[in-house]
């Protein structure tokens, strides 16, 4: 079943997606999150002429050309943007808001007063130009944001030493296509370029003026400069003073260009002219792609903090023209200074990585969200296949940012590990608070654990097995906490009495969602629980994906699980017994704990094969040591979607199962082409079966071959995302 992709929104705004330096980090940003499994939502004013393309499955919500609209006076425009903007972010109701350049960000913390969604701004350029003329805006952004990303220290140092505690420097990170580019140039053309927006602050007239100065010098050179007009007036500026100065033939106003990686890469010099920058894009990309640059040492610090002065390219002070037009001339005729210059500016690719940026920026924004608290409960993490489960799920959870509270009923001597971030809670109440009434010591656990949910107040609770279900039903009533049940196996296992039985089927009606291992199961319950239940793969251990083996395989039959009445090892120890003379080179190996191993090893005893028939206990590596068998064999009399089957099928074992109740093993094996079936209890057939495989060892690789295909469909990081979108969808949305 596919659900919906995970919840954890985040919501960009931006006036536009115009070619420009912040525009391009807002691309990249809402890519890869989205491509990491985020829902990204990008809000912008108005659409531009000229616009960076959106990744694949970022959505775009545009509010309308404001911006186009006569006769609209300054304050209608800004209320009226405030409250579209605030009725979008109502609506998406996104985990975390991010907004991008001064404006977006006075109009987000104005926008979402009231709201308890976090605000995280990034200051794109000068504080001093940019913000500090709005005090009162500062004032707002200040209380409201919740964190600041800045692209200078500079930039950082500009604010209160508040604001300054929660923000953080992280620089924009180099465009892909960048990166293909890197080190392609073999020799470099006879031109001069920069990249910007036409506009007074990039004061591409610096640049016309210091060129003019030195062209008749370097006569073989001429002069590109990229970027639309994004300020009215600069563009007829700039060609006027190209025409007064003779410099029509010299000079060529490229305009926009979608290709610059390859446009500009064999270009002699970059120059960035700018009266005031935050950390510039194109600088950047000249400088990775190995081209030597010149650059004012505008505020706020961008090109100082790139730039290493004379060894990775040259600073000069802002509106300079002459000592411009020196540096221009000295590296124009010093190529081999140049080149080196150029080969030093490229060592910035290792600082600004789309990888190593795009983790900055998620860990930033993961300590910003809010942390949804998913509550686990089970028994206890002792080895087992539900129990494996819930540890597999809590350590991915915690991974993905959501706060983990493992609530278990006690603590076992042998358990599966998870990590340390998950907070462990145990449920039973300690020998004191027990008396000797069933009935009251009923009541002493019911009111422990629901003083867990009171205490920890979880956004939904998932439990496993059993009574577990009943009692988390029971215990968060009340709460308004969804819940979400889990049944392992065999319901009529599971639910053994009469009382159980209609404890789960009219207390299921109130769980959130319900999930079943098998379409078995399903027949158990009443239509209305029916409608609810999924059915959900169990995420299996990384260590079981792998190659199959191919070379000669032990003389092994090994089974892996709970050693008790249920798993019937009994059963499979007299049938290994029943061709053993035939097969003196063959052992069997029984991986597992439980209250049934003296018994199996008496009966190995008493039939003489203590020798044959092992009982290691259980161990860390299961997959390590079952990874060269012959045949793996499940006997359980009664399963619902059984983990050591599964493992055993994904990394191509032949196997042989009972086709026991609820349908688990039926629903995995074909039989006769990816594993054999038998019917429960019956040893003669297992014998029978066992018997057919070692004799017949090609057809026995040809089914342990088909049974690897099982591992598509069972990978741990495509069953995991199933199991977080469900419990997003039935229990965070549902809050």
């Amino acid at each position: 079943m596919k659900f919906m992709e995970n919840r954890r929104k985040l919501l960009f705004h931006i006036n536009s997606m115009g070619k420009g330096g912040a525009e391009r980090v807002v691309s990249v940003l809402s890519g890869r999150f989205a491509k990491d499994g985020y829902e990204t939502v990008i809000v912008t004013l108005w659409r531009a002429d000229e616009e960076y393309e959106l990744a694949e499955g970022v959505r775009r919500i545009n509010l309308g050309d404001y911006h186009n609209i006569e006769n609209t006076g300054r304050i209608s425009l800004a209320l009226g943007r405030f409250v579209n903007l605030r009725k979008v972010i109502r609506r998406e109701k996104p985990d975390l808001v991010i907004s991008f350049c001064n404006k977006a960000n006075f109009r987000c913390s104005y926008s979402m007063l009231g709201m308890k969604i976090p605000l995280l701004v990034s200051v794109r350029n000068d504080p001093q130009i940019d913000y500090f003329p709005y005090k009162h805006g500062v004032r707002r952004m200040e209380r409201k944001a919740s964190g600041c990303v800045f692209q200078t220290s500079d930039a950082l140092n500009c604010f209160g030493d508040a604001f300054r505690r929660k923000s953080k420097v992280i620089w924009n990170p180099l465009d892909d296509k960048y990166m293909a580019a890197v080190n392609s140039v073999k020799k470099r053309s006879k031109y001069v370029v920069s990249v910007g927006r036409l506009s007074s602050q990039k004061n591409q007239l610096l640049l016309l003026r210091a060129f003019r100065k030195i062209m008749d010098r370097i006569p073989e050179y001429e002069l590109r400069i990229y970027g639309e007009e994004s300020e009215s007036g600069v563009k007829k500026l700039l060609c006027d003073y190209i025409e007064e100065s003779g410099m029509r033939d010299r000079v060529r106003l490229m305009g926009q260009s979608s290709h610059l990686e390859e446009e500009i890469s064999d270009a002699s010099l970059f120059v960035l002219s700018s009266d005031y920058e935050g950390l510039p894009n194109a600088l950047i990309e000249a400088m990775a792609l190995g081209i030597p640059v010149i650059s004012t040492d505008c505020p706020c610090g961008g090109p100082g903090e790139l730039i290493e002065d004379g060894v990775s390219g040259i600073l000069i002070p802002v509106r300079d023209e002459d000592r411009l037009a020196d540096a221009m001339l000295n590296l124009l005729n010093n190529p081999c200074r140049a080149e080196e210059m150029g080969k030093r500016g490229a060592e910035i690719i290792e600082k600004v990585s789309p990888d190593g940026i795009y983790k900055q920026w998620k860990d930033f924004v993961t300590e910003l969200m809010p942390k949804k608290v998913i509550a686990l409960y089970i028994s206890s993490l002792r080895k087992g296949g539900a129990e494996r489960v819930i540890a597999n799920l809590a350590n991915y959870l915690h991974d993905r940012g959501y706060c983990v509270i493992l609530v278990t009923t006690h603590k076992a001597e042998d358990e599966y590990q998870v990590s340390e971030g998950i907070c462990r809670v145990i449920s039973e109440p300690a020998e004191g608070e027990l008396g000797k009434g069933r009935a009251r010591n009923f009541l002493t656990r019911f009111s422990k654990l629901r003083g867990i949910w009171k205490e920890y107040k979880p956004d939904v609770i998932l439990s496993f097995i059993g009574k577990n279900n009943i009692m988390a039903l029971m215990t968060s009533f009340g709460f308004h906490i969804p819940v979400v049940v889990s049944v392992r196996s065999d319901p009529d296992r599971e639910y053994y009495n009469i009382l159980l039985k209609l404890l789960a089927k009219t207390l299921f009606s109130r769980a959130a969602g319900v999930v079943l291992q098998t379409k078995e199961c399903l027949d158990f319950f009443p239509n209305n629980i029916r409608k609810k239940a999924v059915i959900l793969k169990n995420p299996i251990d990384s260590r079981f994906f792998r190659e199959r083996y191919l070379g000669e395989r032990d003389k092994t039959i090994v089974t892996v699980g709970r050693i008790d009445e249920n798993k019937n090892h009994q059963m499979l120890v007299k049938a290994f017994a029943g061709i053993a003379e035939e097969f003196p080179e063959y052992k069997l190996i029984i991986y597992g704990d439980g209250e049934k191993r003296k018994e199996l090893l008496e009966q190995a005893e008493s039939l003489g094969m203590q020798e044959r028939i092992l009982l290691p206990g259980n161990i860390d590596n299961v997959a390590e040591a079952i990874y060269k068998t012959r045949v793996f064999v499940l006997s359980s009399n009664k399963e619902g979607m059984p983990n050591a089957l599964i493992e055993a099928m994904v990394m191509g074992l032949t196997v042989v199962s009972t086709d026991c109740p609820c349908g688990g093993p039926a629903e995995l094996i074909d039989p006769g082409v990816n594993g054999l079936l038998i019917p429960v209890g019956d040893e003669k057939a297992l014998q029978e079966n066992l018997h057919f495989l070692l004799k017949n060892l090609q057809f026995a690789d040809s089914i342990g071959d088909k049974a690897k295909i099982t591992s598509e469909i069972y990978s741990p990081g495509k069953v995991l995302s199933e199991w977080e979108n469900y419990l997003n969808l039935v229990g965070f949305c549902q809050k």
